[in-house]
């Protein structure tokens, strides 16, 4: 299927661990090519004429150009790909039975052995945040100012119930004990926070990086948060007393051990009445640049007295509490 037909060669990507865009015609034409280093042409036969213009500026300017044997155009290429991703088409499980097919671990085999043809002529050219010499943990990372956010999934997986007795897809998760390395450019070392378990990850600089393991279960994953200090603080500013039927706000600041405030924190706020009963503005929220602010309006038949704030930073697992009277 045409809209698939990038999908084996942007696996490839994924599993070398080279941090890819999709991008069309229309892309390039519009904004050209400035933001990125290495420009992959596969399966692109047919290029226009403004296209192929922006190409060739991004190669003055230094750019890697690979391509396929269907590349027509007259275009410098740095790197000729040479595998054949057909093998793919054979994963069909009449094939397999009759011994033309491909099995999905000869698929696994051949897909590993080509990303890592993909890794050896690329070198050094390609910047990777985060890597692993696993070609099974998929990673994509996201950032906002100085916090970057590491999505790890588990994509290591075997044969299941379904489908094993015809070789063809693995479908079942299985465990794995991802070695992972971080290339952080901060004078200070970083400090990176798994998500799930809110706790800080251990790590050990070796040759200009920072490494690191992660067990991940079956078919699942983890959120790292990569800071350049510790979250120490939830700082909490309401109002002393809030009047039943008017509005007040309740600003929260999610501060490092230098007193800064930056990135998107998840938070849990939990706002209680007299008796610790829930209010309807208890929910999950997030930061912007490490600021919150939730506007209340206690209702005019809402109990008087103590009320309560509670923030848990989902992060670090930091909590922070705060009273204001309502009359």
């Amino acid at each position: 299927w045409p809209n698939k037909s990038i999908f084996p060669f942007y696996s490839l990507l994924m599993m070398a661990h080279i941090p890819t865009d999709v991008i069309f015609d229309e892309t390039i034409t519009r904004y050209g090519l400035d933001n990125y280093d290495v420009l992959i042409l596969h399966q692109a036969e047919v290029l226009t004429q403004s296209v192929y213009n922006k190409i060739l500026e991004f190669k003055k300017r230094g750019g890697i150009v690979i391509a396929d044997k269907y590349l027509g155009a007259d275009i410098p290429v740095d790197y000729r790909i040479k595998f054949n991703l057909n093998h793919r088409k054979k994963q069909l499980a009449d094939l397999v039975l009759e011994g033309k097919g491909v099995t999905a671990d000869e698929d696994r085999n051949l897909m590993t052995k080509y990303s890592k043809q993909l890794r050896h002529a690329l070198g050094n050219k390609i910047k990777r945040y985060i890597d692993s010499p696993s070609t099974e943990v998929v990673f994509n990372v996201l950032e906002n100012g100085p916090v970057r956010y590491v999505f790890m999934i588990n994509d290591k997986r075997t044969y299941g119930g379904r489908f094993g007795q015809w070789k063809t897809m693995h479908t079942k998760g299985v465990e794995q004990t991802v070695e992972a390395s971080l290339h952080y450019e901060g004078e200070k070392a970083p400090v990176i926070y798994d998500v799930r378990t809110h706790t800080i990850v251990s790590t050990m600089k070796e040759d200009g990086v920072y490494k690191f393991t992660r067990k991940l279960a079956p078919a699942d994953g983890t959120i790292l948060c990569v800071y350049p200090a510790p979250i120490s603080k939830i700082k909490i500013d309401v109002p002393a007393i809030v009047e039943r039927g008017t509005k007040a706000s309740i600003h929260i600041t999610v501060l490092d051990s230098e007193g800064k405030s930056y990135g998107t924190q998840p938070l849990h706020i939990r706002v209680t009445a007299v008796g610790d009963t829930n209010t309807p503005y208890t929910d999950f929220y997030a930061t912007n640049n490490g600021k919150f602010k939730l506007n209340i309006i206690p209702a005019l038949n809402d109990s008087t007295g103590i009320w309560r704030v509670k923030v848990t930073d989902l992060t670090s697992g930091l909590v922070s509490f705060k009273e204001f009277k309502v009359r």
